[in-house]
């Protein structure tokens, strides 16, 4: 049984260093941009102030979606919930 175990330990240790380096630069990646998606919905919301004042209320509705993606309750946390998945892995992996 331990003869099993430190073979999967063996096999596995490249998966897990890779894992660990996949998972830090998703986390520079998202972190730089997240200030351009900051960026984005700012434009956005201006966007639909800008079509709510004209009046064009299909205008309005896209632009009130594309600045809640870009927001930090959007597409970020989507990036975060993925990174957190590949560390339960990289975790499930070191624990074996």
């Amino acid at each position: 049984m331990i003869i099993f175990r430190v073979f999967f330990k063996i096999i596995l240790f490249p998966i897990s260093i890779a894992l660990s380096i996949i998972t830090l630069f998703l986390t520079f990646v998202l972190g730089l941009s997240t200030i351009f998606f900051k960026l984005i919905s700012f434009i956005a919301i201006m966007g639909f102030l800008g079509s709510v004042y004209h009046g064009e209320k299909a205008l309005a509705i896209e632009a009130i979606i594309l600045a809640y993606l870009f927001s930090p309750y959007g597409l970020p946390v989507l990036g975060y919930f993925i990174i957190e998945v590949i560390e339960r892995v990289n975790e499930r992996i070191k624990a074996i």
